[in-house]
């Protein structure tokens, strides 16, 4: 009877032993699961199971593993693809395209730092983007309004492009673009052309007028709207004079496309034409057709 209790009682401790080994197994491959550490919780996963084949959590478990791991390698290729992707247009500069794609990554797997750090860093790239667009449009507004002050209209109009083409969507630069219209048009004193003509390659059309006063030659500018009949750049030649006589020009340049150009010309600016009493402007066209709509004399407010 005593060796019965013996065996019994060295039986028991066995078993216990294994039920300790087993809930160590256990808790550190739940542990493992926590940290997301599939292979090395498996192993103990599968460690408990053999030391109780009866039970069902470690089997469980392991197939559990088995499921989050494929879901995982197929979440990767996605993930890696996307990546490859969004770095492929970072590297072209590509950063609007490139950013959503990092975004996208990032959800996929949002223990990843990498996405999150290039989308980091393109958020600084469009920061300093727009700081020097801020920067750049400032200073074509600045100099635009100090040349508009100075009634100096030709480079005024010139800083006021710029500045739009910087920010389209400012309303100011193309305010002040019609209102420099608007005084050339109110203050023209003198209107050559009265309906829209064409003017072929090689060919000079000449328009007379009145010669203007001379305490309006010195403040005034020329007014052109012309529009290039083809896709192919060319010049126009302006030319003034008087009589028989040329006193002087400029070159004007005609953009390879269709859409209507306004050139406003400082010629007062010329010794010629404030000291002579010129009676005639011409355009030539010099490789191309040209559109002519409007031709005006202009002074300054």
């Amino acid at each position: 009877k005593d060796k019965l209790v013996e065996i019994s009682q060295i039986l028991l401790a066995a078993e216990m032993e294994i039920q300790d080994q087993y809930n160590a197994a256990i808790a550190t491959a739940d542990n493992l699961m926590t940290t997301k550490e599939y292979s090395q919780a498996s192993l103990k996963y599968r460690e408990a199971l053999n030391l109780k084949p009866g039970e069902q959590y470690p089997v469980d478990k392991i197939a559990e593993i088995e499921h989050l791991v494929t879901d995982f390698e197929t979440l990767k290729v996605n993930y890696n693809k996307l990546i490859a992707d969004a770095d492929k247009l970072f590297k072209a500069k590509d950063y609007s395209e490139a950013k959503p794609i990092y975004v996208e990554a990032a959800a996929l797997m949002p223990d990843e730092v990498y996405p999150a750090s290039k989308i980091e860093e393109i958020n600084l790239i469009f920061k300093a983007q727009q700081e020097k667009i801020q920067r750049d449009y400032d200073k074509a507004i600045a100099d635009a309004d100090k040349f508009f002050a100075a009634h100096i209209f030709d480079k005024a109009i010139e800083s006021y492009r710029i500045a739009k083409n910087v920010k389209p969507g400012e309303s100011y630069p193309e305010e002040m673009i019609g209102k420099i219209r608007k005084i050339l048009d109110e203050n023209a004193v003198r209107s050559l052309l009265s309906s829209i003509i064409t003017i072929e390659d090689q060919s000079e059309k000449k328009f007379d007028f009145e010669p203007v006063s001379i305490t309006d030659r010195k403040k005034s500018f020329i007014y052109i709207k012309a529009r290039n009949t083809s896709d192919v750049a060319f010049k126009v030649v302006l030319g003034y004079g008087k009589g028989g006589a040329k006193n002087g020009g400029i070159v004007l340049p005609i953009p390879a496309n269709q859409e209507t150009q306004e050139f406003i010309i400082a010629i007062g600016n010329q010794y010629k034409w404030f000291n002579e009493n010129n009676n005639w402007l011409s355009l030539t066209p010099q490789g191309g057709t040209v559109e002519v709509q409007l031709v005006k004399i202009s002074r300054g407010e």
